[in-house]
């Protein structure tokens, strides 16, 4: 039981609020793109989802909004 809880307070990445940094085990904040690629090997991209699609861009057309 106790085993478990350590094992779940491990896996808690802290993440800002509003800025959506987060906290590194050595206490520095960073951006989490740059914290996935150092723990994954993997490199993020960004796109944009269509609720946000939708949302920030009044004036999209109708084309397929999974490519954005």
């Amino acid at each position: 039981s106790a085993l478990e809880g350590v094992k779940t307070l491990q896996s808690l990445l802290p993440m800002c609020a509003w800025c959506k940094n987060v906290r590194d085990d050595a206490g520095y904040w960073g951006r989490v793109e740059d914290y996935l690629t150092h723990h994954t090997g993997r490199t993020m991209t960004h796109s944009m989802c269509p609720a946000c699609l939708s949302k920030y861009c009044v004036n999209h057309d109708n084309e397929d909004k999974t490519t954005y």
